[in-house]
This record gives structure tokens, sequence and C-alpha cells, in this order.
């Protein structure tokens, strides 16, 4: 945490900080472009989105915080992957590698997702969907991405279906 708030103060394009431009890069512009291919109307202005909503009948802003990142997520992933890489797996060979390429991916995408759905709450249902959105939609979506994802590692690299552990001898 401490790298982030080091590299926070150095200003890396003039008037934008590593976090501004962080979080417009990764997280807002993808976001805006996400929900305009899907064919609503945003604007992104650095960190902030700027969205419809149909309840009040104008625009409302969102600013999206370096938190929404879904880095701590991106590194529980990395940190259960590694548990289970040197605890059942044994090995760290190509095929470890590129589930850790696609989990890290994938995380990044569901959190794209996660912020789009909390955008469509509060464009649809309002503030108060929104705010409910934001704070349910993520744990949800992250359990839901990890099942999945869990499922697809154990099938594909090969636990003992009958020992899961795959170590305990009878």
């Amino acid at each position: 945490m401490t790298f982030f708030i080091v590299i926070d103060k150095l200003n890396i394009i003039d008037g934008w900080n590593f976090n501004e431009f962080f979080v417009h890069a990764l997280l807002a512009k993808p976001l805006g472009n996400f929900l305009s291919i899907l064919g609503y109307e945003v604007l992104v202005d650095r960190d902030t989105l700027i969205y419809y909503d149909t309840t009040l009948g104008y625009t409302q802003r969102v600013w999206i915080a370096d938190d929404c990142s879904g880095i701590y997520s991106i590194f529980i992933f990395i940190s259960f992957f590694i548990s289970y890489i040197v605890v059942e797996y044994k090995k760290f060979d190509s095929y470890a590698l590129y589930f850790l390429i696609i989990g890290v991916i994938s995380a990044y995408v569901a959190n794209i997702l996660r912020m789009a759905l909390i955008i469509l709450a509060g464009h649809y249902r309002g503030g108060d969907a929104l705010e409910w959105a934001h704070v349910n939609v993520g744990w949800m979506l992250f359990t839901l991405w990890m099942l999945i994802f869990w499922i697809i590692i154990i099938n594909t690299l090969g636990l003992d279906k009958n020992n899961f552990s795959g170590r305990i001898k009878k």
C-alpha cells in the first residue's frame, strides 16, 4: 500500500497524479467504452463517469475511486492460486502460468462488469439502487467468478476427485 501512496505523489501527466491516471486509463475509460458498446450514453471525465438517471430525468456523476480497481480481489485471487499451486499442484509449469494470467485478466473483466452493473442500477433505479449495488454486487460477482474459476482449475489441473487433498493416505 505504501507503494501506491508514494507513487500517487508523482505527477506523470501535467495535472494528473498516478491514481487519477490509473483509474481513468484502466477503469473509467474501459467502463465508459463497455457501457457505450451496450448502447448507453455515458461521459468519462478523468476518474468520474457521468450517466443518465432515468428516475430523476437528469445526469448523475459517479466518482470512481482507486479502491474500485479490484486490485484487492486480484491479490486475494493470486494468493489463493499460489497456495493451491504450492500445496496441491506442486509445480509451477506453463499450465499454472496460463491459468494465473487468465485468472488475473478474468478478475479485471469481472470488475469492469461489476462497475457496469452498479452504473446500470443507478441508471434504471436511481441512487438508492446504485448504493445497494455498490455494497452488494461486488462480493456476489467475485464469489460467483471464483467458484466458476476454481471448478475449472480443479477439473483441468487434475485433483484426485476421490481424495480432494490428494495427499491423505489411509
